[in-house]
């Protein structure tokens, strides 16, 4: 009899190996899988065609029902003990008879699974289509994808639910290729006894990171995907899983007195089995020598597919003073917490180090790295922040013309506060050469791209970020907003849906979800996410300019006026705070051009960053309707 359902297919990972190393726990495994499975399935109406060894295929008369009958699998699975599970649903057309189900749609089901990691489910088109009415099950867009023996790439969705693994879009529309050599070096533990020596281990990590990354043929997760397992007692074969990588470098580090103790292993993470494992006794003063053992050790045990690597050094030692090579440390810990604050002590660690050795090239880029955050996040006067940026990037690639993060800060100077988009292509393009494993170079030249206006480009360089480091909720915002610049709304809203899966507090993502609902002309969603963005914002103080706009857009004028209102008085209370680029967006959404441009010129004049992507930002359409707008920006050099 032939019917439309909705198809199942689950399986389970690990169980073979499983069987080989311990049978009376494969069994054991195998029959709290099958419970979970009938239970589930059966309780939500479905109909369990077929057990194998290690999964199963089952039918459901509502594609709603199979979701949430996956949805309950996966959350009852990953309980302790966990059991790694791979689900997939498709709906579409079976033959059920006697022999079992068949047909095409059982083949496109068992593709489908075969795209999901351990933990998550991903859906068929079709079945995104039924749940498009039931915002209670959040999904995220995977894009369209390749699948064997279908003939046209399908659109695949994955549920979003924060106890799921969520794939990594890339990862699922990549070809297959020969064997990749892909690599994660996860945070180092701190097995000191003084607690402070956390800066140190982090330290060390990084520098294996930055160390790994120039080796041509070895792709390394960047630093924030990384550090998210942080803390985290994650099976190596999840975290393989989920970053998209062959190996995973872990291990310790004890510092006492003169002397510190690294510990490292390589680990490949299809089978958990250890490549290498050693440990390194070195004064501290050696420090470097340790690292650099470990990163040639890496690199002979993965040679089958990498290049030759010549004998010279790979960790470089970028300073003989080792107090000052502390207080650096001590700053990069600083730096990746991302705030004002943060990078204001960074900052100071950074200026502490080059007194000590004013040789210091990487003090000297962290110097410039740190301005130019302040500025643009206004904890600065531009006019302050951006110039000694500029001194500092110089200097620093005065001394060391091949670290690509003072080329970055040198091109993101000539971007946000001179304006000369021809210096910030050319600085911004030597970064990407310098650093082809960094994922914050890569976003840093597709900023440049949106200034520019080079959408394809920019899409593809967003896209090589977020491979480098797909758990970044920067990297995945930043994806998001090249689509959305990209003129390509929908998938720019399920890569923002996706960041806030990851990060639900990001803040810079829930404005982008209200642009992109509103590029969608779905205006009352386009003003509750705004509104939700609002609330995010420190004591809810923040956001009117985005709000407002979104509310002049959807015509709602009245209310708009009350976050110009807001706006006009936070500028009183916060005189330093510039705010012109939120008052002309809001004249914007009003319709106000005269007032907006009044605005955006008194922002010029600020030398605002954010003006560069006035000429090709998805948010300004209206305001480049006016031919004013052109003689202003030509008239500032933008």
């Amino acid at each position: 009899m032939r019917r439309l359902s909705a198809i199942m297919f689950t399986d389970m990972v690990g169980y073979t190996a499983l069987m080989q190393q311990d049978e009376h726990r494969a069994r054991e495994v195998r029959d709290r899988h099958r419970s979970v499975l009938r239970e589930s399935i059966e309780g939500h109406g479905g109909e369990i065609v077929q057990f194998y060894g290690d999964g199963t295929l089952s039918v459901f008369a509502s594609a709603v029902d199979a979701v949430h009958a996956a949805v309950q699998i996966q959350r009852r699975l990953r309980r302790p003990p966990e059991i790694p599970v791979r689900i997939g649903l498709h709906v579409g057309d079976i033959v059920h008879d006697e022999d079992g189900v068949h047909g095409d749609g059982v083949n496109v089901a068992a593709r489908v699974q075969g795209k999901a990691l351990p933990g998550s489910v991903v859906l068929s088109g079709r079945v995104y289509e039924e749940l498009r009415n039931h915002p209670e099950i959040p999904v995220v867009s995977l894009g369209d994808v390749r699948l064997k023996n279908v003939h046209q790439p399908m659109p695949l969705f994955a549920v979003s639910f924060p106890e799921l693994v969520l794939p990594d879009p890339l990862s699922v529309r990549a070809e297959p290729r020969g064997p990749r050599r892909t690599l994660a070096v996860l945070p180092f533990v701190n097995m000191s006894s003084d607690p402070d020596n956390e800066f140190f281990a982090d330290g060390v990590t990084e520098e294996i990171i930055n160390a790994l990354t120039r080796i041509e043929g070895l792709q390394v997760t960047a630093r924030t995907s990384s550090f998210a397992f942080k803390g985290r007692n994650e099976d190596v074969r999840r975290i393989g899983a989920e970053l998209g990588v062959s190996h995973v470098l872990e291990g310790s580090v004890r510092r006492a007195g003169e002397r510190v103790r690294i510990a490292a292993q390589l680990i490949d993470t299809r089978d958990g089995y250890h490549v290498f494992s050693n440990v390194y006794d070195q004064v501290l003063e050696d420090v470097f020598e340790a690292q650099d053992e470990i990163a040639r050790r890496i690199t002979e045990e993965l040679r089958a597919t990498l290049p030759g690597v010549d004998r010279g050094p790979i960790v470089r030692r970028p300073t003989e003073n080792r107090e000052a090579h502390d207080l650096y440390l001590r700053g990069m810990h600083h730096w990746y917490r991302w705030t004002p604050d943060h990078v204001t002590e960074a900052l100071q660690h950074y200026h502490e180090a080059v007194g000590l050795d004013p040789d210091f090239a990487q003090a000297h880029a962290g110097i410039a790295h740190a301005y130019v955050f302040l500025g643009a996040t206004g904890r600065l006067a531009c006019g302050n922040a951006y110039p000694r940026a500029k001194e500092a990037a110089l200097r620093a690639i005065e001394l060391d013309s091949s670290d690509w993060r003072s080329h970055a800060a040198l091109g993101l100077v000539k971007l946000f506060y001179e304006w000369d988009f021809a210096s910030a292509g050319t600085a911004l393009r030597e970064a990407v050469r310098l650093g082809p494993g960094a994922s914050e170079a890569h976003n840093a030249y597709a900023l440049y791209l949106l200034a520019v206006g080079r959408t394809d480009e920019l899409v593809e360089e967003s896209e090589t970020a977020l491979a480098l480091d797909p758990l970044s909720p920067i990297m995945n915002e930043g994806l998001a907003r090249s689509y959305l610049s990209a003129r390509r709304p929908e998938e720019a809203l399920a890569q923002f849906e996706r960041t806030l899966a990851l990060a639900p507090d990001f803040r810079a993502a829930a404005e982008g979800k209200g642009f992109a609902y509103l590029a969608l002309e779905r205006l009352d969603e386009a003003v509750e996410a705004m509104r939700a963005y609002k609330s995010m914002t420190p004591g809810g103080r923040g956001g009117q300019g985005p709000l407002g706009f979104v509310l002049g857009m959807a015509g709602r004028h009245e209310e708009a006026r009350l976050m110009l209102d807001e706006l006009l008085e936070r500028e009183r209370a916060e005189p330093n705070h510039n705010l012109h680029v939120d008052v002309a967006a809001v004249h914007v959404g009003l319709g106000e051009l005269d007032a907006a441009l009044e605005r955006i010129e008194r922002a010029a004049e600020a030398r605002v960053g954010g003006l560069v992507f006035l000429r090709h930002g998805h948010s300004w359409d209206r305001l480049r309707a006016d031919p004013r707008l052109d003689e202003l920006l030509a008239r500032y050099g933008i």
